[in-house]
């Protein structure tokens, strides 16, 4: 079920009609780190307000070791407390 949701949800953000945040969730779920990781950084510049709850979902715990996912974090942790 989950992988179907992720081939929906690629879709939709391949074409632009998703910022990611979704589709990186469903990716963290499935173990697909990099996969969320990097739909995670195209939510990024579209100003998804959901990437705020990167840091605090817990369907991202499995990504709190992985380097590209702490950078991430830190990245929106700055542009939201930016003075």
């Amino acid at each position: 079920m989950l992988e179907a949701m992720r081939i929906a949800q690629q879709r939709y953000f391949d074409s632009g009609q998703s910022s990611g945040f979704e589709l990186a969730r469903t990716c963290a779920l499935l173990g697909r780190s990099r996969d969320a990781v990097t739909a995670l950084k195209g939510a990024l510049p579209a100003h998804d307000y959901a990437v705020l709850e990167t840091a605090t979902d817990p369907n991202f715990n499995e990504l709190s070791g992985d380097p590209a996912f702490q950078d991430l974090v830190r990245q929106v942790t700055e542009r939201a407390y930016r003075p």
